[in-house]
This record gives C-alpha cells, structure tokens and sequence, in this order.
C-alpha cells in the first residue's frame, strides 16, 4: 500500500483544502502500534473494524518508516486524520520535512430503518412494539421452566400494591394471562408446565440491593437485599453509595451500579459508583455492525407528541419523557417550556451523565447501572459481584426491568427480582465506557461477547415468544403484528443481532411491559 509522499507545507494546504478533522496526534511509534493492535483504543473504534483491516496492512510500511529497526532514527510525529469520506495515517520525518500519508476509504454509510412500522412498511408501531416485548417476556419465562423446571416469578412493588389495591389486582390478572399462554406451550411441547406467578418484590430500604447472581460461579442470592455481605472495600463503597456521599445520578430511575470485587490477588478494588447514562444510537457502519435500528420516518404520527409546545422542533427519539413535549411547562432558570425538556434538565441536573448530544435524526438511549457493573464483575473474574442500589428519592423499587433481565439472564447473572414496570430506551453498552478511569484490557471484547450472548438470547426468546402467541391468546388487534414481526424475523434469519435490535427498538416506544402485555394477550 504506497503512501503519498509530501512537503509538511503541501500536506497541511491539503488538510485545509479538503477539510480533514484531526483525531489524535502520536510522537512514538509504539503508540501507532498500541492504536492498530487494541481494539479497545479510542482512535481504532474511530477508524472501525473495516477501515482498521486496511491499517493493519499498512502498519509494515509505517514500520520500515519509523519503527525501532529504521535505518534513518530521528524525531517523528503520527497523525491520525479523517474527511468525509475517507481515514489518514500521516508520518511526519521531522527531520527530512516529509509527511507520508496513506489513505483508506470509509466504508458505505448503512442508515437507520424509516419504515412506519417497526418492523412492517405500513404496521402499527405501537402493536408492533407491543408484539415484540409480549413475545420475549412470554419466551423467556417459558424458556426459564423449561431448563430449569421451576416456576418464574414477575413482582409488583410492595409500596404500590398495598396503596392501590386495584393495580395490584389488575397486576395479578396479566401475570395469569402469561401463565395460561406459558402453560398452554409448554404442555404442547411435552414438558410439565411451572407456574409463571405473580409476587411482590422486596421492601426498599436505604441501601437496599439488586443483584446478580452468577450461579455459574457457585454464587447464592443474597438473604437479605437490605444487607448484603460484602468485601470490606465493597462494603466501603456501598456506605458511601447507599449515603449519597460519591457524585451519582439521584433522578427519576436512578440505580447505582457497583461491583463488589472479592479477588484476593491482582485488581481487588470495586468498581462504582456506575449510574444510568444517556448514549447516543450509531447507524451501522458496517455488515459486520450490528441489524440498523429503528428511527420513524419524518411524517410518522409519532412525532406529534414530540413536537414540542409553542415551536416548530420536535424532541429527538429516544429521549425519555420525549411523548410529553407538547405539554407547556414555564421554568424559570432553566430554559424549558414543555415536560419534555424538563425532564432532560432535571435528569443533567440530578447528575446523570449525558455522553453523547442527540440530534434530530439521532437515537437516544440509555444504559443501566446494572449492565455497566456486569461488563466489569466478568472482566474483574468469577469473584466479583454485580449490584445496584436505589437511590434518591424518586426510585423505590427493588426490581429489575424486564429489558434489564434479559440482558443479566443471557450473560448468567440473572436477578433476585424481576418488574414489568417500564425500560424506557434502555440498550447495551457497545464500547468500554469508564467515567472517571481507563479501559481495562480486552474489555472491548467482554462487551462483545457478552452482547452476542444477550443477542442469541433475544432471538431464542422471541421466537419462542410468537409460537406461544397463537390465536387462542392474541388479541385480534395485534394478530396482523405478529405476523410482521414473525415475516421480518424470518427475513432477517441469518442476521444473529435482529432479536436484540427489535428489542430495543421496541422500548423507544416508551410504555410499561405489564400494559402491553394486557393489551396483546387475550
């Protein structure tokens, strides 16, 4: 691969001329061979995995150029560049005033689906997203008795049950209707039916604890969520979390993640404190990307309600509270003349990180503190420990999210307790995210691997999910959607991600998992 060899002066006219955007700037070739051999490294997710393969073939060049075997040593700098359309690798020979620059083309921009249905080029949305999360919650309960031969349990909040004893009633009745349709599969299949049943979860109480229990490690559930027992560090930690005495987000939804980490020898530190935080969707770049994601079209009536009041702009997808831009709020002080904006003000200013501004045509979402302490307990070792704390004064429910049950199941760390409240935008993280630290290494690749495993999963799961929502249990408005999600499925059969994706398109349709389920299930 011949590098274009030219004058420092002629380069930096080029650079102008055609608008290159410098990434980083290296004075060492070792640090040019730690960005094209750690996957990990800011720059290498930059270039991405195909424009990387091309690096890689030029790292020789580079090498003979600049590497400790040169035969001309002397004073260098590498540059790391991108325009529109293309990557550049630059090597400045200070001494000879040249700059060698290789160039390599970016890959074909592949852009979000626009389609007005989720999955269907004329469906209902809303029915669609219905049909997708009723199907995976009802694949893995059923798969969950299957392999294990014991009963699942979905929870209610304590504190919400005993103050509206029809909520809890109507609860009941849902998780009944999820037993009868489990049931009805599993016998079909020849196995003996558990029972799917209704609970309450634990009572909060100041420090109270969600965790994940990796089984596979000979770990038990904690006998009390109220005290768990911890490492000294960890149990340091925990005061702290638990007491507010470390900078979290303390907003709507706020759950702390942290690892307890019970290594003897090596990394023995916890990790935490890892609070939800807000990313930014990335379109496929890629086939080797994961399935495009979801984003309505421009004339889609979904973006009525986030138009926001007063104004000709619309609430970016994705954002939570998005749904309520065109009711008014005056605020004065910060700015924000519908709920919609208010309730992004209020979660920046209840310390939630937001990692990536969103855009119009952008697609928010957002990661738990769970998922985050998952990432690290797997990449500190087997025993390190996953939890997440309520805290604030908002959030009292000591429960996961049934998006967040998925990912902790198909990764072997499933809950102490499960809701069907909602998951409003949740998803994975897609690269090492460590406010505050370094990426540990190879943690680029348990983020992969743990992905893949959760996307294997969603998949399993839904298409169990629609075997069991047959006619005798689907209502008659949603028969249409199922069929679409079952069409596009199978279309997409050889794409290993689809399941994932749909998922997490279908919580951008911000609505708790109990209503769509009472309203998809006969």
């Amino acid at each position: 691969m011949a590098a274009k060899r030219l004058r420092l002066a002629d380069f930096n006219a080029k650079r102008l001329r055609e608008g290159w955007n410098r990434i980083e700037e290296m004075s060492e070739f070792s640090a040019f061979s730690n960005f094209v051999n750690y996957a990990g490294n800011a720059s290498n997710q930059r270039f991405g995995e195909q424009v990387m393969a091309q690096v890689k073939k030029a790292w020789v060049e580079v090498q003979k150029e600049a590497g400790p075997q040169a035969p001309q040593q002397g004073p260098i700098a590498i540059y790391l560049d991108e325009s529109a359309s293309q990557k550049f690798v630059s090597l400045w020979k200070k001494a000879e005033d040249l700059v060698l620059v290789w160039s390599f083309a970016n890959p074909p921009v592949r852009t979000f689906r626009r389609t007005k249905g989720i999955v269907s080029d004329n469906g209902d949305p809303e029915r669609e997203a219905d049909v997708i999360m009723t199907a995976v919650a009802l694949g893995f309960a059923a798969t969950y008795i299957a392999d294990s031969g014991q009963a699942i349990q979905f929870d209610m909040d304590p504190l919400e049950g005993s103050k509206e004893p029809q909520k809890l009633q109507d609860f009941e009745a849902v998780v009944g209707k999820m037993d009868a349709a489990v049931a009805a599969w599993l016998t079909k299949k020849g196995k003996i039916p558990q029972q799917v049943k209704p609970g309450l979860s634990p009572g909060y109480s100041q420090g109270a604890i969600i965790m994940g229990v990796y089984a596979l490690a000979g770990k038990d559930a904690p006998k009390s969520v109220a005290a768990p027992v911890l490492s000294p560090k960890g149990q340091a930690l925990w005061d702290k979390i638990r007491t507010l005495g470390v900078s979290q987000y303390t907003g709507r939804g706020a759950y702390t993640g942290f690892v307890d980490n019970k290594n003897t020898e090596g990394d023995t530190e916890p990790v935490g404190p890892r609070s939800t935080a807000r990313f930014r969707a990335l379109a496929p770049q890629s086939d080797a990307d994961p399935h495009p994601r979801w984003l309505p079209p421009a004339e889609s009536p979904l973006w009525e309600k986030r138009k926001r009041a007063g104004l000709d702009s619309h609430v970016p997808w994705g954002l939570i509270g998005g749904e309520n831009a065109g009711e008014p709020r005056a605020e004065t002080g910060c700015g924000a003349v519908n709920v919609a904006d208010f309730i992004t003000v209020s979660m920046r200013n209840a310390g939630m990180v937001f990692e990536s501004d969103i855009g119009p045509d952008d697609i928010a979402q957002y990661t738990h503190g769970m998922i985050q302490a998952i990432y690290k307990a797997y990449h500190l070792g087997p025993s390190c420990e996953p939890y997440e704390i309520a805290v604030g004064d908002v959030t009292k429910k000591m429960a996961s999210c049934l998006t967040c049950t998925l990912f902790m199941n198909a990764t072997g760390y499933p809950p102490t307790s499960i809701h069907l409240g909602r998951g409003e935008s949740w998803a994975p993280l897609y690269q090492p995210y460590n406010p505050g630290g370094a990426a540990g290494a190879h943690e680029a690749e348990v983020i992969r691997d743990l992905n893949n495993s959760w996307y294997a999963k969603c998949l399993e799961w839904l298409q169990a999910g629609l075997a069991i929502l047959d006619d005798a249990h689907i209502t008659p408005d949603h028969q249409a959607s199922r069929e679409a999600v079952g069409h596009y499925l199978n279309a997409y059969r050889a794409d290993p991600t689809v399941g994932g994706v749909l998922v997490l398109d279908a919580v951008t349709i911000h609505a708790g998992e109990l209503d769509r389920i009472s309203r998809t299930l006969k």
